[in-house]
């Protein structure tokens, strides 16, 4: 059995910023994950299932994404196809020091809880992809020419932010079916300390139980009980963090867990008592339990 390892529920960006180019194919999709940092993801393949927050939408080709700090999201899923991106990620600690933190007119790099989504024209495209070039040009990232190229490029992208009114909410991109995803994850996210079941779930939405999980698995590519399940622990993880004043990622680490677990099921709707609580405990925190457990 292949075996796979969870270090992190977030992918940390060193100080300035890091600036890359991928055009290749993926064998192992990244779960769901954070930075601590503002990601600008320019997509040049189709995306048909992002997830970002709590919301599923599609992404186009030649769309810019403007992903807050700590902003969970998953950009594609699919292992075995190609995806070609620019990211440029800017930690930010090192941009609060930049331009003095708390800076009003950025306040959407970071404050926002939902990514902003982009639609440059044709000209737009091709200058923002010769401004990442550049910045990928420039070894030395603190070098007057990096500083100056990274100044550039993070004013034209300003620019095309600002044309936008970003007090109205923007409307994702989202199909018929994305958006009863959508509300099966909200109804779930306010039902989550509450033992709730398929068949209820389903019933509220007058869905039949098997139609309903084959609907969510195949936008959110996890079951509907794995996903349901990691939300419920990791709420009431986050309440206890809470409690001790401690910024908690537990969301996105029980959802990675929960993704990895279902790998590692031979049923894939369902996680059953073969797999052991220690399989559990030995990616998060190593300790062992000695118990099993099922999940919806």
């Amino acid at each position: 059995m292949q075996n796979y390892e969870i270090t992190t529920s977030m992918f940390p960006v060193a100080p300035p910023y890091d600036m890359v180019y991928k055009n290749e194919v993926t064998d192992q999709p990244v779960g769901p994950h954070s930075h601590n940092a503002v990601e600008f993801y320019y997509t040049l393949t189709d995306l048909p299932d992002v997830l970002l927050n709590d919301k599923v939408s599609e992404v186009k080709a030649g769309t810019l994404l403007v992903i807050p700090t700590f902003c969970t999201h998953q950009l594609y899923h699919e292992a075995g196809k190609l995806y070609e991106r620019y990211i440029f990620s800017i930690n930010t600690q090192w941009l609060d020091t930049v331009f003095c933190e708390g800076a009003p007119e950025f306040s959407y790099l970071k404050d926002t809880p939902m990514p902003i989504l982009l639609y440059p024209d044709k000209k737009g495209k091709q200058e923002l992809k010769e401004k990442f070039e550049k910045l990928m040009s420039c070894e030395d990232r603190t070098s007057i020419a990096a500083i100056t190229a990274f100044l550039d490029t993070l004013s034209f992208i300003h620019d095309m932010t600002k044309k936008l009114n970003l007090k109205k909410k923007q409307n994702l991109p989202i199909s018929p079916s994305q958006k009863k995803v959508n509300d099966i994850i909200a109804f779930l996210q306010d039902h989550l300390s509450e033992n709730i079941n398929i068949p209820e779930i389903s019933a509220h939405f007058y869905l039949s139980p098997d139609y309903l999980a084959r609907l969510f698995k195949s936008h959110m590519h996890i079951s509907i009980g794995i996903y349901f399940f990691a939300k419920n622990k990791c709420c009431r993880r986050d309440a206890q963090k809470r409690q001790h004043g401690v910024r908690s990622t537990g969301s996105i680490r029980l959802l990675q867990l929960c993704i990895l677990l279902q790998k590692l099921s031979k049923d894939h709707r369902y996680v059953t008592q073969q797999i052991q609580k220690p399989v559990y405990n030995k990616i998060i925190n190593g300790r062992s339990f000695g118990r099993p457990f099922n999940i919806l």
